[in-house]
């Protein structure tokens, strides 16, 4: 069966992720009151935690607890791993650590959404 297909948003998401990453001089607009690139951040990593554990679920065909938060840490890790290809590998693009953090957030806020989304479903099948 074709259930890896489930996977396939999040895997298109990444790569643009990555295209983002190792694309060099990009500028984001730029905003004075909230610095666009940290809202970026987080937008684009709450994204992809959220495609991986739609996938995840659709894939096993339950909603277990806990599995939000270890496609969020792969997430979160995919971020730092881009973080590091851009301070090492691409020219013009520097590591920030911020961006990391924000990536983190987006992340773990798409998990606790997650989490919190099913517990209230779990409360009124009961």
């Amino acid at each position: 069966m074709l259930r890896w297909l489930y996977f396939l948003p999040a895997a298109a998401w990444a790569g643009e992720i990555f295209f983002l990453s190792v694309t060099p001089n990009l500028e984001l607009p730029k905003i004075s009151f909230f610095e666009a690139d940290k809202l970026a951040h987080f937008a684009g990593y709450a994204l992809l935690a959220g495609l991986l554990i739609g996938g995840w679920k659709f894939f096993s065909g339950h909603r277990a607890p806990h599995h939000a938060w270890r496609w969020a840490a792969l997430a979160l890790g995919f971020g730092a791993a881009m973080e590091i290809v851009q301070g090492t590998l691409v020219p013009h693009r520097v590591f920030d650590l911020y961006d990391i953090v924000a990536n983190s957030l987006g992340a773990l806020a798409a998990a606790g959404a997650w989490e919190l989304g099913r517990k209230m479903l779990a409360g009124r099948e009961a």
